[in-house]
């Protein structure tokens, strides 16, 4: 049990495309928080957008890995 929590991770090779796109992913996320935040002057509400920024990635990174793990 500790030993097969000890072992290192498999990691998923995401192709070109994906990586860009996971990396590029919160630079867009904070442009859109800026845009929003600075329109709307509503700094208050506007911190929502991380959460929901958080949940939306985690979501993709699933699909993607299981996408990716069917591929194999």
């Amino acid at each position: 049990s500790y030993y097969r929590l000890l072992q290192p991770k498999k990691k998923i090779v995401y192709p070109a495309k994906i990586r860009l796109f996971l990396q590029a992913y919160w630079l867009i996320i904070v442009c859109i928080y800026l845009a929003y935040s600075f329109i709307t002057s509503d700094w208050g509400r506007s911190w929502i957008v991380w959460p929901l920024a958080a949940l939306t990635y985690g979501v993709i990174e699933v699909v993607l890995k299981a996408w990716m793990l069917g591929k194999k």
